[in-house]
């Protein structure tokens, strides 16, 4: 979308005529829309529930509108400046996430449940505030590092030690115990949500621990903060974070890689290099494929999926499909009912957060309020309208993960944030945790990080060349 490094700008670069009072006033209205997320949404389960979200997104809301009216007032530039450090990508990216709000509040004309797509809407237009809060942010330095790796770093921190005391402690609502299996559930109420909210905030952490310009006590809080939620992570025996994290890392592995192919300067030696590394890439997808197949194939679950697809085949009956949620069966079979409620309104959906009543009619086995993969329930909800505005949106959000690393180093705070974004997002294609109000802030809080990370450094590594932290205008 566009150049993956950072760009001389055509004629000349000068720093923003900014009012005394601005930066003072990006600093405390991002730490706001963050604080508001922590503890009406962090603390509330998440805000996971219906009762609950129009506490976080009118919180939200709110620090966002007297946010935008003291920016007004106080600005010395033009409109026209306030995407201009933005990238394509960024653009795309914070677009898509406008445009798929806007129909989610829109959908409350046509939707099953009126009051609740209206409140996800908001909670959606919310995820704005965010990004700008994660903009603002990531260009105010704190002891030497950039803020945004900071907040994020300590609110992980805080967050895995407090679950790590409930868990240890057996209090019931930060336990919760599946077939004999203890599970930490972290303020959340669910275990994937802690396990999601880790992968948000562990490659900031691990930023810090590993970043050459942090002094050495800085560095060993931060690996020790590293443990913890790492220990928290596995606590919660959540597979599909585990595998998120898991993709992030090797689609930055397999970038450097290419990165560093390309630049071999002898060609055969280069295509050789090229062909090996096709080989292994190949052997590694077919080997994880085999070594995973026993517990997310089709028979995963004891049996097979053929009562749930209607081939009319023998196959599962309700009963043995069964209630939880944790079955890879069920998820399916949940999957293929959405698909099915999908097809019956094609276009514009049944409604935001409406899946509940949407796919009942052809559900098997037991109720859910979600598909635990964000690509069905957005067809469900919002068909292929929403489809495609989540499309561009998140398809932007990973460009601009892959645009940090190839634009940068393993040095840069851009690439660790990308891993941040593309691991919550590998996360919810088996998952619900994009639908936990605070943890869809949170990410969409990264991603306004890594948006304007290239055009805040001149070269690889932290902190930028100059010490120059702010933004400069392009003439």
């Amino acid at each position: 979308m566009s150049d993956l490094r950072p760009r001389a700008a055509a004629g000349r670069v000068r720093e923003r005529n900014t009012h005394p009072l601005m930066p003072l006033l990006q600093m405390c209205g991002a730490l706001a829309a963050v604080g508001v997320v922590v503890v009406l949404g962090v603390f509330r389960d998440g805000a996971i529930l219906p009762a609950e979200r129009p506490l976080l997104a009118s919180g939200v809301l709110a620090v966002g509108l007297v946010w935008s009216l003291l920016w007004l007032a106080l600005r010395r530039t033009p409109l026209a400046d306030l995407l201009s450090d933005l990238s394509t990508s960024g653009r795309f990216a914070l677009g898509g996430l406008a445009l798929l709000s806007a129909l989610a509040l829109l959908s409350a004309l046509w939707s099953l449940a009126p009051v609740r797509s209206l409140w996800m809407g908001l909670v959606y237009a919310g995820g704005v505030v965010a990004f700008q809060a994660g903009r603002r942010l990531r260009t105010t330095s704190w002891f030497g590092l950039p803020a945004l790796t900071v907040v994020l770093s300590a609110l992980g921190a805080a967050v895995s030690w407090i679950s790590l005391v409930g868990y240890g402690l057996g209090w019931s609502q930060y336990v919760d115990t599946i077939e004999s299996v203890s599970h930490a559930l972290g303020p959340f109420g669910y275990a994937n949500a802690l396990a999601s909210f880790v992968v948000l905030t562990l490659p900031a952490t691990g930023w810090i621990a590993s970043c050459s310009n942090s002094g050495w006590l800085t560095r060993v809080v931060a690996a020790g903060g590293v443990a913890v939620e790492l220990w928290a992570l596995w606590l919660t025996y959540s597979r599909g974070a585990a595998l998120g994290l898991a993709c992030a890392a090797l689609l930055v592995v397999l970038l450097m890689t290419l990165q560093a192919i390309a630049s071999v300067g002898d060609v055969s030696h280069r295509r050789l290099l090229f062909g090996g590394f096709a080989v292994s890439v190949v052997v590694v997808v077919l080997a994880a494929g085999l070594l995973m197949w026993p517990d997310v194939g089709p028979t995963a679950s004891g049996g097979d999926v053929r009562h749930v697809t209607g081939t009319g085949q023998p196959g599962l009956a309700e009963a043995e499909i069964g209630q939880d949620m944790t079955t890879d069966l069920y998820r399916v079979g949940a999957w293929i009912a959405g698909m099915r409620a999908a097809r019956e309104r094609p276009v514009y959906g049944w409604g935001m957060d409406t899946f509940y009543e949407a796919y009942g009619p052809f559900k098997a086995g037991g109720h859910t309020r979600f598909a635990h993969n964000v690509i069905v329930q957005h067809a469900v909800e919002l068909g292929l309208l929403g489809l495609a505005a989540f499309g561009v949106a998140s398809i932007a959000a990973v460009i601009l993960a892959c645009q940090a690393v190839l634009g940068g180093s393993i040095r840069d705070p851009g690439v660790w944030l990308g891993m941040s974004v593309t691991a919550f997002l590998a996360h919810n294609l088996v998952d619900l945790t994009w639908y936990v109000p605070a943890l869809f802030c949170l990410f969409w809080f990264c991603v306004g990080g890594v948006a304007g990370w290239r055009f805040t450094h001149t070269g690889p590594g932290w902190p930028p060349k100059g010490g120059n932290h702010g933004e400069a205008r392009r003439r």
